[in-house]
């Protein structure tokens, strides 16, 4: 069984609203369901987990929209996501997991099928990645080599029962594969370009002209 679970908790403080900025809309569709939407077109997807305020209406909406379910989010991301993993284990004989960000609506279900099918032909994980084009300061050395890094992004996706056994809520570690051993058979995917994260309120714009 595959799973896409959506981190809906947070209210984004940098967004400046009251209401948090997964549930703003973009052409008359809240953010948050731009990945559902292609989590349920996806071929590959048997489930859809939201991870948030359970009372929160719009979520339960939206769970009840894409025959879903909703797990409680916590008080961090990690706290979040291990009450998702746990929701998951108890519920579904889950076997592959794709973790998403409420807030990245750019993701696609042709993307979604890619990733499952990587981790069906022997990856452990795949990961979206960016290369770095602009020049890396650090506080305390003077010299850095960009080309030795890249951003981690969500969305991502694990074999079940390896994230579940090495997932540690209590980490400082907020990137999952950090978590995770470093026998871990990664696939690094840099093929993704717009995976534009909604942070500001002013990339309201940029998304709504992307998702024409």
């Amino acid at each position: 069984m595959n799973v896409g679970l959506i981190l809906a908790g947070g209210r984004g403080a940098r967004f400046g609203s009251a209401l948090p900025k997964q549930y703003h809309t973009i052409h008359g569709e809240m953010v948050i369901a731009y990945v559902a939407d292609a989590l349920e077109k996806a071929d590959s997807v048997d489930k859809i987990v939201f991870v948030g305020d359970s009372e929160e209406p719009d979520l339960q909406k939206l769970a009840s929209r894409y025959g879903g379910a909703v797990a409680d989010g916590g008080k961090t991301r990690n706290l979040s996501l291990q009450s998702g993993l746990d929701y998951v284990y108890a519920h579904f004989d889950c076997k592959n997991i794709m973790i998403f960000d409420a807030v990245r609506p750019m993701v696609s279900s042709v993307m979604i099928d890619r990733y499952f099918h990587l981790l069906h032909t022997g990856y452990d994980a795949v990961i979206t990645t960016q290369e770095i084009t602009d020049s890396l300061g650090c506080r305390d050395c003077w010299k850095l080599d960009r080309s030795r890094y890249y951003l981690m992004q969500s969305p991502e996706a694990y074999r079940f029962d390896l994230l579940y056994r090495h997932f540690d809520k209590d980490s400082l570690y907020t990137e999952v594969l950090h978590h995770m051993p470093d026998t871990t058979k990664a696939y690094l995917n840099f093929d993704f370009k717009n995976n534009i994260k909604l942070t500001y309120d002013w990339e309201l714009d940029y998304l709504s002209a992307l998702l024409k």
